[in-house]
């Protein structure tokens, strides 16, 4: 799984699947990750299409989905840069 962010969004950090995974399976494998540096699940929204995280590490609070607003897998959703700094530290 590799993580990227377009160019002027300092709010998303997605996640392209490498492995042929569904967007489930990605989240789980992401999740994963997070959960093992401490990540607290504070909300859980299932819907037909996708699942809404919102998530916690330390201070840091973000949501984490299974769909990027093109439907095109797993991105972490925060308010601030240094939320998206944390977060991608630990997936590079």
């Amino acid at each position: 799984m590799k993580t990227f962010k377009k160019n002027g969004d300092e709010k998303h950090l997605y996640f392209k699947d490498l492995k042929g995974w569904n967007g489930r399976q990605e989240l789980a494998m992401v999740m994963e990750v997070l959960t093992r540096n401490g990540c607290q699940i504070i909300n859980r929204t299932v819907g037909p299409d996708s699942i809404m995280l919102n998530c916690k590490i330390n201070e840091y609070r973000f949501v984490a989905s299974d769909v990027s607003e093109e439907g095109a897998g797993v991105v972490l959703c925060v308010d601030d840069e240094q939320a998206l700094g944390f977060l991608e530290a630990l997936f590079n």
